[in-house]
Protein backbone atom coordinates (compact mmCIF):
# COMPACT_ATOMS: atom_id res chain seq x y z
CA UNK A 1 0.00 0.00 0.00
CA UNK A 2 1.42 3.03 -1.03
CA UNK A 3 1.71 6.33 1.10
CA UNK A 4 -0.91 7.90 -0.60
CA UNK A 5 -3.22 5.00 -0.43
CA UNK A 6 -2.21 4.65 3.41
CA UNK A 7 -2.72 8.85 4.19
CA UNK A 8 -6.13 8.21 2.25
CA UNK A 9 -7.71 5.43 4.23
CA UNK A 10 -6.15 7.01 7.63
CA UNK A 11 -8.41 10.02 6.41
CA UNK A 12 -11.78 8.07 5.66
CA UNK A 13 -11.16 6.82 9.02
CA UNK A 14 -10.90 9.43 10.77
CA UNK A 15 -13.93 11.29 8.75
CA UNK A 16 -16.01 8.36 9.21
CA UNK A 17 -15.23 8.10 12.91
CA UNK A 18 -16.04 11.47 13.26
CA UNK A 19 -19.08 11.13 11.03
CA UNK A 20 -20.10 8.60 13.50
CA UNK A 21 -19.58 10.30 16.50
CA UNK A 22 -21.48 13.58 15.14
CA UNK A 23 -24.68 10.99 14.36
CA UNK A 24 -24.55 9.57 18.01
CA UNK A 25 -24.13 13.15 19.89
CA UNK A 26 -26.77 14.26 17.40
CA UNK A 27 -29.22 12.04 18.85
CA UNK A 28 -28.26 11.58 22.43
CA UNK A 29 -28.45 15.93 22.27
CA UNK A 30 -32.17 15.19 21.15
CA UNK A 31 -32.23 12.80 24.20
CA UNK A 32 -30.60 14.87 26.21
CA UNK A 33 -32.87 18.02 25.44
CA UNK A 34 -35.99 15.68 25.67
CA UNK A 35 -35.16 14.28 28.85
CA UNK A 36 -34.25 18.21 30.44
CA UNK A 37 -38.13 19.37 29.20
CA UNK A 38 -38.96 16.35 30.85
CA UNK A 39 -37.45 17.16 34.57
CA UNK A 40 -38.61 20.79 34.67
CA UNK A 41 -42.37 19.51 33.41
CA UNK A 42 -42.49 17.61 36.16
CA UNK A 43 -41.17 20.25 38.63
CA UNK A 44 -43.62 22.15 37.73
CA UNK A 45 -46.94 20.20 37.15
CA UNK A 46 -46.00 16.86 38.72
CA UNK A 47 -47.16 18.22 42.02
CA UNK A 48 -49.51 21.08 42.06
CA UNK A 49 -50.38 20.31 45.43
CA UNK A 50 -46.65 21.20 47.14
CA UNK A 51 -46.21 24.81 46.32
CA UNK A 52 -43.02 26.15 44.66
CA UNK A 53 -40.67 28.49 46.57
CA UNK A 54 -38.81 30.68 44.49
CA UNK A 55 -35.49 32.97 46.44
CA UNK A 56 -33.78 35.43 44.93
CA UNK A 57 -32.22 38.47 46.54
CA UNK A 58 -33.30 37.62 49.95
CA UNK A 59 -36.81 37.61 49.21
CA UNK A 60 -38.80 34.49 48.74
CA UNK A 61 -42.54 34.02 47.71
CA UNK A 62 -45.00 31.37 46.90
CA UNK A 63 -45.17 30.91 43.00
CA UNK A 64 -49.19 31.43 42.37
CA UNK A 65 -50.94 28.59 40.25
CA UNK A 66 -54.32 29.48 39.08
CA UNK A 67 -54.79 26.74 36.79
CA UNK A 68 -55.09 29.63 33.91
CA UNK A 69 -52.35 29.91 31.04
CA UNK A 70 -51.60 33.36 32.32
CA UNK A 71 -50.73 32.39 35.68
CA UNK A 72 -46.98 32.24 36.54
CA UNK A 73 -46.37 28.41 36.44
CA UNK A 74 -46.78 28.39 32.79
CA UNK A 75 -44.63 32.10 32.00
CA UNK A 76 -41.80 30.44 33.96
CA UNK A 77 -41.84 26.92 32.17
CA UNK A 78 -41.76 29.03 29.15
CA UNK A 79 -38.62 31.31 30.30
CA UNK A 80 -36.67 27.83 31.23
CA UNK A 81 -37.28 25.38 28.04
CA UNK A 82 -36.36 28.00 25.17
CA UNK A 83 -33.96 26.60 23.71
CA UNK A 84 -31.89 24.41 26.41
CA UNK A 85 -28.38 23.55 25.41
CA UNK A 86 -26.17 21.47 27.49
CA UNK A 87 -23.70 23.48 29.19
CA UNK A 88 -20.57 21.68 29.99
CA UNK A 89 -18.62 23.79 32.15
CA UNK A 90 -21.13 24.80 35.00
CA UNK A 91 -22.46 28.35 36.11
CA UNK A 92 -20.64 30.79 37.78
CA UNK A 93 -21.37 30.54 41.36
CA UNK A 94 -20.36 33.63 42.30
CA UNK A 95 -23.47 35.08 40.37
CA UNK A 96 -26.84 35.26 43.03
CA UNK A 97 -29.31 32.50 41.61
CA UNK A 98 -33.14 32.59 41.58
CA UNK A 99 -33.97 29.47 43.47
CA UNK A 100 -36.58 27.09 42.77
CA UNK A 101 -37.62 24.83 45.23
CA UNK A 102 -40.38 22.48 46.56
CA UNK A 103 -40.84 21.08 50.07
CA UNK A 104 -40.36 17.09 48.29
CA UNK A 105 -36.56 18.21 47.86
CA UNK A 106 -36.21 19.03 44.14
CA UNK A 107 -34.66 22.36 43.45
CA UNK A 108 -33.48 24.41 40.45
CA UNK A 109 -31.04 26.87 40.46
CA UNK A 110 -31.02 29.71 37.62
CA UNK A 111 -27.58 31.41 37.10
CA UNK A 112 -27.33 34.91 35.32
CA UNK A 113 -24.69 35.22 33.02
CA UNK A 114 -22.80 38.34 31.07
CA UNK A 115 -25.75 38.28 29.15
CA UNK A 116 -29.69 39.78 29.73
CA UNK A 117 -30.60 37.11 27.41
CA UNK A 118 -29.21 34.39 28.79
CA UNK A 119 -29.24 32.09 32.02
CA UNK A 120 -27.49 28.75 32.81
CA UNK A 121 -30.70 26.49 34.55
CA UNK A 122 -28.84 23.82 37.35
CA UNK A 123 -31.40 20.95 38.29
CA UNK A 124 -30.27 17.59 40.03
CA UNK A 125 -30.61 14.51 38.02
CA UNK A 126 -30.13 11.65 40.46
CA UNK A 127 -26.92 11.86 41.82
CA UNK A 128 -25.73 14.73 39.54
CA UNK A 129 -25.81 18.20 38.80
CA UNK A 130 -26.51 18.86 35.57
CA UNK A 131 -26.45 22.71 33.51
CA UNK A 132 -28.05 23.77 30.72
CA UNK A 133 -27.43 27.48 29.08
CA UNK A 134 -31.64 28.31 27.93
CA UNK A 135 -31.64 31.98 25.66
CA UNK A 136 -34.30 34.66 24.98
CA UNK A 137 -34.27 38.09 24.54
CA UNK A 138 -34.63 39.59 28.10
CA UNK A 139 -34.59 36.59 30.04
CA UNK A 140 -33.05 37.22 33.27
CA UNK A 141 -35.58 40.65 33.80
CA UNK A 142 -38.24 38.50 33.00
CA UNK A 143 -37.45 35.65 35.20
CA UNK A 144 -37.04 37.99 38.28
CA UNK A 145 -40.53 39.01 37.63
CA UNK A 146 -41.70 35.90 37.31
CA UNK A 147 -41.17 35.26 40.90
CA UNK A 148 -41.23 38.56 42.33
CA UNK A 149 -44.29 39.45 44.55
CA UNK A 150 -46.09 40.96 41.85
CA UNK A 151 -45.73 38.37 39.23
CA UNK A 152 -46.64 38.35 35.83
CA UNK A 153 -49.68 40.35 34.86
CA UNK A 154 -52.57 40.26 37.41
CA UNK A 155 -50.97 36.96 38.97
CA UNK A 156 -49.45 37.92 42.28
CA UNK A 157 -47.26 35.40 44.52
CA UNK A 158 -47.44 35.95 47.94
CA UNK A 159 -44.62 36.59 50.32
CA UNK A 160 -43.64 34.42 52.79
CA UNK A 161 -40.82 34.40 55.22
CA UNK A 162 -40.66 30.36 55.03
CA UNK A 163 -37.53 29.34 52.88
CA UNK A 164 -37.39 25.80 51.28
CA UNK A 165 -33.40 24.89 50.95
CA UNK A 166 -33.89 21.36 48.69
CA UNK A 167 -31.85 19.47 47.08
CA UNK A 168 -28.40 19.94 48.11
CA UNK A 169 -27.09 20.96 44.85
CA UNK A 170 -23.37 19.61 44.44
CA UNK A 171 -21.58 17.87 41.39
CA UNK A 172 -20.70 14.67 41.38
CA UNK A 173 -17.16 14.21 40.76
CA UNK A 174 -17.50 11.47 38.78
CA UNK A 175 -19.69 13.58 36.39
CA UNK A 176 -17.36 16.54 36.40
CA UNK A 177 -14.47 14.18 34.91
CA UNK A 178 -16.35 12.61 32.49
CA UNK A 179 -18.04 15.65 30.78
CA UNK A 180 -13.97 17.22 30.91
CA UNK A 181 -13.09 14.30 29.29
CA UNK A 182 -15.65 14.66 26.69
CA UNK A 183 -15.08 17.72 25.64
CA UNK A 184 -11.35 17.28 25.79
CA UNK A 185 -12.04 14.00 24.02
CA UNK A 186 -14.15 16.21 21.08
CA UNK A 187 -11.62 19.40 20.76
CA UNK A 188 -8.59 16.61 20.40
CA UNK A 189 -10.64 14.70 17.37
CA UNK A 190 -11.19 17.73 15.88
CA UNK A 191 -7.44 18.88 16.51
CA UNK A 192 -6.73 15.38 15.11
CA UNK A 193 -8.19 15.61 11.72
CA UNK A 194 -7.69 19.46 11.31
CA UNK A 195 -4.27 18.13 11.60
CA UNK A 196 -4.23 15.51 8.86
CA UNK A 197 -5.87 17.92 6.85
CA UNK A 198 -3.00 20.42 7.14
CA UNK A 199 -0.57 17.80 6.58
CA UNK A 200 -1.99 16.41 3.37
CA UNK A 201 -2.26 20.29 2.26
CA UNK A 202 1.43 20.87 3.73
CA UNK A 203 3.13 17.92 1.80
CA UNK A 204 1.28 18.59 -1.42
CA UNK A 205 2.38 22.12 -1.49
CA UNK A 206 5.92 21.26 -1.09
CA UNK A 207 5.48 18.59 -4.10
CA UNK A 208 4.28 21.74 -6.28
CA UNK A 209 7.06 23.53 -5.12
CA UNK A 210 9.31 21.20 -5.87
CA UNK A 211 7.86 20.60 -8.97
CA UNK A 212 7.86 24.10 -9.78
CA UNK A 213 11.73 23.95 -9.35
CA UNK A 214 13.08 20.74 -11.21
CA UNK A 215 10.56 20.77 -13.94
CA UNK A 216 10.83 24.49 -14.78
CA UNK A 217 10.23 25.89 -18.57
CA UNK A 218 13.26 27.61 -18.48
CA UNK A 219 16.18 26.56 -20.31
CA UNK A 220 18.76 27.43 -17.89
CA UNK A 221 19.73 23.87 -16.02
CA UNK A 222 19.66 24.44 -12.22
CA UNK A 223 23.31 23.87 -10.27
CA UNK A 224 23.99 21.35 -7.62
CA UNK A 225 26.77 21.64 -5.44
CA UNK A 226 28.70 19.63 -2.53
CA UNK A 227 32.25 19.58 -1.45
CA UNK A 228 33.30 22.31 -3.45
CA UNK A 229 32.26 21.03 -6.96
CA UNK A 230 29.34 22.12 -8.82
CA UNK A 231 27.40 20.20 -11.58
CA UNK A 232 24.87 21.63 -14.15
CA UNK A 233 21.73 18.75 -13.83
CA UNK A 234 20.51 19.17 -17.35
CA UNK A 235 19.50 15.75 -18.13
CA UNK A 236 16.29 14.03 -17.37
CA UNK A 237 17.06 10.97 -16.34
CA UNK A 238 19.33 12.85 -12.74
CA UNK A 239 16.23 15.38 -12.70
CA UNK A 240 13.89 12.36 -12.28
CA UNK A 241 16.60 10.59 -9.46
CA UNK A 242 16.19 14.08 -7.71
CA UNK A 243 12.82 14.54 -7.78
CA UNK A 244 12.12 10.56 -6.54
CA UNK A 245 14.49 11.32 -3.43
CA UNK A 246 13.54 14.25 -2.46
CA UNK A 247 9.53 13.24 -2.19
CA UNK A 248 10.02 9.90 -0.32
CA UNK A 249 7.47 10.64 2.46
CA UNK A 250 8.28 14.13 3.41
CA UNK A 251 7.39 15.50 7.35
CA UNK A 252 7.68 18.58 8.20
CA UNK A 253 9.94 19.65 11.13
CA UNK A 254 9.19 22.07 13.27
CA UNK A 255 12.05 22.40 15.67
CA UNK A 256 14.64 22.14 13.06
CA UNK A 257 17.57 19.03 12.84
CA UNK A 258 20.87 18.17 12.63
CA UNK A 259 22.66 20.57 10.06
CA UNK A 260 26.04 20.56 11.02
CA UNK A 261 26.97 18.06 7.49
CA UNK A 262 28.26 19.83 4.46
CA UNK A 263 25.16 20.40 2.81
CA UNK A 264 24.18 19.50 -1.19
CA UNK A 265 23.01 22.94 -2.57
CA UNK A 266 20.10 22.98 -5.30
CA UNK A 267 20.15 25.99 -7.08
CA UNK A 268 17.67 27.49 -9.21
CA UNK A 269 18.92 30.82 -10.55
CA UNK A 270 16.00 33.56 -8.70
CA UNK A 271 13.16 30.96 -8.26
CA UNK A 272 14.71 29.34 -5.40
CA UNK A 273 17.11 27.09 -3.37
CA UNK A 274 16.50 23.55 -2.08
CA UNK A 275 19.68 22.11 0.84
CA UNK A 276 19.60 19.08 2.04
CA UNK A 277 21.87 18.09 4.64
CA UNK A 278 23.01 14.85 5.96
CA UNK A 279 21.73 12.75 9.08
CA UNK A 280 23.20 10.68 11.32
CA UNK A 281 21.65 7.89 9.12
CA UNK A 282 22.61 7.60 5.55
CA UNK A 283 18.78 6.47 4.85
CA UNK A 284 17.52 9.92 5.86
CA UNK A 285 17.89 13.69 5.25
CA UNK A 286 16.63 17.06 5.98
CA UNK A 287 15.67 19.07 3.19
CA UNK A 288 14.62 22.78 3.28
CA UNK A 289 12.70 24.38 0.65
CA UNK A 290 13.28 28.45 -0.06
CA UNK A 291 10.90 29.78 -2.95
CA UNK A 292 8.49 32.87 -3.12
CA UNK A 293 6.20 31.10 -1.67
CA UNK A 294 7.29 27.88 0.79
CA UNK A 295 10.11 28.31 3.52
CA UNK A 296 9.75 25.11 5.21
CA UNK A 297 12.09 22.08 6.31
CA UNK A 298 10.88 18.22 5.62
CA UNK A 299 12.54 15.37 7.03
CA UNK A 300 13.20 12.58 3.98
CA UNK A 301 13.62 8.78 4.89
CA UNK A 302 14.85 6.63 2.02
CA UNK A 303 16.92 3.47 1.63
CA UNK A 304 20.80 4.91 1.11
CA UNK A 305 19.01 8.36 0.37
CA UNK A 306 22.34 10.54 1.03
CA UNK A 307 24.64 8.18 -1.16
CA UNK A 308 21.92 7.90 -3.80
CA UNK A 309 21.39 12.27 -4.11
CA UNK A 310 25.90 12.33 -3.96
CA UNK A 311 25.34 10.13 -6.84
CA UNK A 312 22.88 11.86 -8.76
CA UNK A 313 24.15 15.21 -8.50
CA UNK A 314 28.33 13.79 -8.92
CA UNK A 315 29.97 14.36 -12.79
CA UNK A 316 29.34 10.98 -13.61
CA UNK A 317 25.40 11.11 -12.48
CA UNK A 318 23.36 8.05 -13.45
CA UNK A 319 24.18 5.35 -16.02
CA UNK A 320 25.16 7.13 -19.25
CA UNK A 321 23.62 10.43 -18.35
CA UNK A 322 27.18 12.58 -16.90
CA UNK A 323 26.88 16.00 -15.73
CA UNK A 324 28.50 19.31 -16.84
CA UNK A 325 31.01 20.49 -14.03
CA UNK A 326 30.76 24.20 -13.81
CA UNK A 327 32.98 24.69 -10.47
CA UNK A 328 35.95 22.43 -9.90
Amino acid sequence: MGKGTRTFVIFAVLLSVILFGSVVYLVWSKYDKTQYLSDISTFFYNDQQTPIYATYDDVTTIITHEGGTQDNYPKLYYYLTVRPIRAWLGADESQEPIILARTTGETILVYPTDSVDEGIVCLMRGNHLVHYKVSIISLWSNLKKGVSADGFGEVKNTVTDERVEGTEMKNGWVYTFISIAVVVIIVLALMVIAYAVWTKYDVTTYNHALSCLLFSDSDAPFVATYNGVSTSISHLENVKKIDYYLRVSPRRVWLGADKGGEPIVLEFGKEGTVTVYPQRSEDRVLVCIETAKQHAQYSIKANNIWNNLQRAISPEGWSIHPNEITKP
